[in-house]
């Protein structure tokens, strides 16, 4: 195993320390470690192709959790691109060079040489073996995942925070309505709220239909949420049925 103040740095960066320490070598050791071993030396629970599949669920669970819960106004159809963008190959690559996971992974003889330049999947893959690791040490599942979101915010959720506008809902209902050759307009006006606030109030049309409206403090935000609604619509192939005008 490792110099254990490696593993220590390790268990600091992400916030949480194994009680269980062989499940995080098993999370950091390749199968090619196998290849070195006697047959009778062999296990099932030599490396991380376990845990890198619980892992892979375990992600997928606590990201869309995680995105119901912080974006309730947005549709399956946007959480589901939002989550692509956090899960995908590419983020969890850069998770693990940002944790140095290249120069912590055991490796058999041969594939030690190609420690400086290992694939982007098994970098990844070993990203995902580390939260299947942690899921498993610890026996409160709620604490487990816990400490799968902190390690998911600080490692992999900065991955769509300049992205924002790209998954925004008008964004996607742009680029929805383009594929069907349409085009979203919006008309706005402002009110006043029940509290006497001045809100503004935006209805969204394409091809003359009006699709949804929405208030909110901001015309960006009503546009926002309006588009939300539209897409929802979207998804449930109403988009044509016609909708009542408003009363002006």
């Amino acid at each position: 195993m490792k110099d254990n103040n490696i593993y220590q740095d390790l268990q600091k960066k992400i916030g949480y320390s194994f009680t269980n320490k062989q499940l995080l070598k098993q999370a950091l050791t390749h199968a090619s470690v196998n290849a070195t071993k006697e047959d009778n030396e062999k296990t099932n629970d030599d490396n991380y192709e376990k845990l890198e599949l619980l892992g892979d669920a375990v992600l997928q669970l606590v990201v869309t959790k995680l995105l119901v819960e912080r974006y309730p106004q947005q549709t399956e159809g946007m959480l589901s691109k939002i989550r692509s963008m956090i899960v995908c190959k590419k983020n969890l690559h850069q998770s693990a060079l940002k944790l140095n996971l290249q120069n912590l992974v055991e490796l058999g003889s041969s594939m030690d040489s190609q420690r400086e330049n290992l694939p982007p999947k098994i970098l990844s893959d070993l990203v995902e073996s580390l939260i299947g690791a942690i899921y498993l040490d610890n026996k409160d599942t709620t604490k487990s995942l816990l400490s799968i979101k902190k390690f998911i915010d600080l490692f992999m959720w900065q991955s769509i925070d300049n992205l924002k506008d790209q998954f925004s809902a008008k964004a996607l209902l742009n680029e929805t309505l383009h594929k069907i050759n349409r085009q979203a307009n919006y008309s706005s006006k402002k009110v006043i709220g029940a509290d006497n606030s001045e809100l503004f109030q935006v209805e969204l049309l394409v091809s003359g239909q009006k699709i949804s409206f929405a208030h909110a403090k901001s015309k960006k935000e009503a546009e926002e949420l309006a588009a939300a609604s539209a897409l929802a619509k979207l998804e449930k192939d109403l988009l044509d049925k016609p909708t009542k005008p408003s009363a002006s």
